[in-house]
């Protein structure tokens, strides 16, 4: 507490003594210490440092920023460019056509590696020194299918990657039908493999009213394919004819220096020799045979080989199973009648044997089947292939021939192991054994001498046919 000056006691006054009045005086006051010279200096070093810091960061911020901007403005101008054809097929391989370009400079990049990935596939290609480069892709499924290219950047350009979704389709004609497919708008028609409309009935069908025609060939109506079908058949159906018998026979075979005739035995049996043998074709051409063999077990079937190629060859059913009532057409050349036709069913099959007695299979048919059919052929009306090979009719009945079945003769054995043809011996006038004699008209040859047999060998005109055999006149 202090203390009064005059009377020397403590005193709470501070301004005059409670105890003699005195005035007090106030306590002196200490001075603050005087600053030092050196602040002002350290306090503005700081502020300029801390100003120049963040000028400077300023300033590198803004130094960064164009840098960046300017790199990335002249390495970013880049573009991968990629084409593919317009309609590419599933497993077709295509190209697709890249093209590195630098936007900034408005050129493309040469030599510059790509790396291009597809489906489960990845290669790379380099572009030539016009900045291009080209790719084989396939797939295997159609649909859209992603193609992508990366340029890993170099130097000046940065690196850039594109994408190009190729719509692979399903191999198609121009109107949208798929390969191995029918045309929806164009009737008839098929799509080839080779992407082309060709026309295939067979397969495609014709329009209502109409029926497709050997094999494709055309749409037609029923009686027009019969037609055309019977006029093809011609040109496989022969005339077979020697010095005393005619008959018919049919093409099956040809390898371009020969031509093999399918026909009866009984047709070739009375030839002189081999060379009395001619067969005329359906376009009037005639040529002698060249050889002729005969099948064994006195089965009623021979063999004559021409020398060139003539006619053509019937398609011969072996495995397709034809059925009873099925409409068949008989070719031949009925009493010398060449190209005659009729028609008729499957009568019935039926199992015969030769006098050696070996069994084979026949057919029985309603189709007119007459002297010179014999060794004709017997076709499917439903598409010309040959079933059989006409043999006999009953005279006694109408729409009662036979033939003998194309799968019979198949089962014989090869034709190289058949025995070459044999004149038969003759009488004296040069008739055959079993040949009805062309100097004596109703003579029969018969075991070396001529005999009546008019029955069998008929009667010159103006004379009648007795009961002994012998021809009258009158």
């Amino acid at each position: 507490m202090p203390r009064c000056p005059k009377c020397g006691k403590s005193t709470r006054s501070l301004e005059f003594c409670p105890h003699c009045g005195a005035r007090l005086e106030p306590p002196p006051v200490s001075a603050a210490p005087k600053p030092s010279s050196m602040m002002p200096f350290v306090v503005g070093g700081l502020t300029v440092l801390v100003v120049i810091g963040i000028v400077g960061l300023i300033i590198l911020g803004v130094l960064v920023f164009i840098a960046g901007f300017t790199f990335q403005h002249l390495a970013a101008s880049s573009y991968v460019y990629m084409s593919a054809p317009g309609r590419p097929d599933v497993n077709s391989t295509f190209p697709v056509n890249i093209t590195l370009w630098d936007r900034m400079h408005n050129t493309t990049v040469p030599y510059a590696l790509i790396t291009v990935s597809y489906a489960d596939t990845e290669t790379t290609v380099t572009t030539d020194s016009y900045g291009n480069a080209v790719v084989n892709v396939s797939f295997n499924q159609p649909g859209i299918h992603p193609v992508t290219a990366a340029f890993s950047g170099n130097g000046s350009v940065m690196p850039t990657t594109s994408t190009l979704n190729v719509t692979v389709f399903s191999p198609s004609c121009y109107d949208d039908t798929l390969v191995g497919r029918c045309s929806p708008t164009s009737t008839s028609f098929l799509c080839a493999d080779n992407e082309t409309l060709v026309f295939d009935c067979t397969d495609c069908g014709c329009s209502p009213g109409l029926v497709c025609y050997n094999n494709s060939y055309a749409c037609m109506k029923e009686d027009q394919r019969i037609g055309y079908l019977i006029t093809n058949l011609q040109r496989s159906t022969v005339y077979v004819a020697n010095s005393y018998e005619s008959g018919s026979g049919v093409v099956i075979e040809q390898d371009g220096t020969r031509t093999v005739i399918l026909t009866n035995r009984h047709v070739v049996k009375l030839a002189k020799s081999v060379s009395d043998v001619k067969v005329t074709t359906y376009d009037g051409q005639t040529i002698p045979a060249d050889s002729i063999v005969v099948a064994p077990f006195d089965m009623d079937v021979a063999f004559i080989t021409l020398l060139g190629t003539y006619g053509q060859p019937a398609i011969i059913n072996t495995s397709e199973y034809f059925y009873q009532g099925e409409s068949v057409v008989a070719l031949g050349s009925p009493l010398g009648i060449q190209r005659s036709v009729s028609n008729g069913i499957v009568s019935n099959f039926l199992v015969d044997k030769t006098d050696l007695g070996y069994n084979f299979n026949e057919i029985q048919t309603d189709a007119s089947i007459n002297p010179g059919n014999s060794g004709g052929g017997l076709f499917l009306e439903s598409n010309g292939h040959l079933i059989g090979i006409n043999t006999a009719k009953i005279t006694s009945a109408e729409g009662l021939g036979f033939s003998i079945d194309i799968r019979a003769i198949e089962k014989l054995p090869d034709r190289s192991s058949w025995s070459k043809f044999q004149p038969l011996p003759q009488c004296y006038d040069g008739t055959p054994y079993g040949g009805c004699s062309r100097s004596s008209p109703g003579e029969y040859c018969s075991s070396g001498s001529l005999i009546d047999y008019c029955q069998e060998c008929g009667c010159p005109q103006g004379y009648y046919c007795a009961v002994n055999g012998g021809c009258y006149y009158g």
